[in-house]
């Protein structure tokens, strides 16, 4: 005989999410932003020094340098290592007007890294008290979750977090051993 089944019945969805994977990500997320930063202020800085080239610092302090053997040599006039001596000065404050540049927009991205990552704090904290509300009666909210998690994903590539979940649901933010988000509480 055949018989027909009744089909399937889904009783419920349940989120499975490995802590100790998901750490490792943020983990890996934040050394790979913070290895990308230092390379982008290091090529800045490189390419202000232009050490590769024949028009860096070492060049014109050789040359300035060579200017005063030859004068004592007498193949060079005082002139002209004075004039030597202006060339390296000019160069010198375009060199630190560069590095400077560099620094105030290493500073302004800085200040607009901070700024962002309040935002994002303050998303976590809103969403943690959003996660604890809807799952008071039990059951588990795997969309609020899911983007909680896209959020600490977003923020660990901006510093070195770690997430830990209380009993509540929330996930209480870490930077080191200090507490950026403490609940639905944004610390930042």
């Amino acid at each position: 005989t055949f018989s027909t089944g009744r089909g399937v019945a889904i009783t419920g969805i349940q989120r499975q999410i490995d802590e100790a994977l998901n750490a490792r990500l943020n983990g890996a997320i934040s050394e790979s932003a913070a290895a990308q930063e230092s390379l982008r202020i290091l090529s800045g800085i490189e390419s202000a020094l232009n050490e590769l080239t024949d028009l860096d610092l070492s060049s014109e302090l050789g040359a300035f340098f060579t200017g005063f053997s030859e004068l004592a040599n007498g193949t060079q006039s005082e002139t002209q290592v004075i004039e030597q001596g202006d060339l390296i000065a000019d160069f010198m404050r375009r060199l630190r007007g560069d590095l400077v540049g560099q620094r105030d927009q290493t500073d302004d991205r800085l200040g607009a890294l901070v700024e962002q990552a309040d935002a994002i704090m303050a998303e976590i904290a809103s969403l943690n008290e959003e996660i604890a509300t809807s799952e008071g009666g039990g059951g588990e909210n795997g969309a609020l979750r899911d983007r909680r998690d896209e959020l600490t994903r977003e923020l660990s590539s901006l510093i070195d977090i770690s997430v830990v979940e209380q009993a509540s649901g929330a996930g209480n933010v870490l930077v080191g051993s200090a507490p950026v988000v403490l609940g639905s509480r944004s610390l930042g």
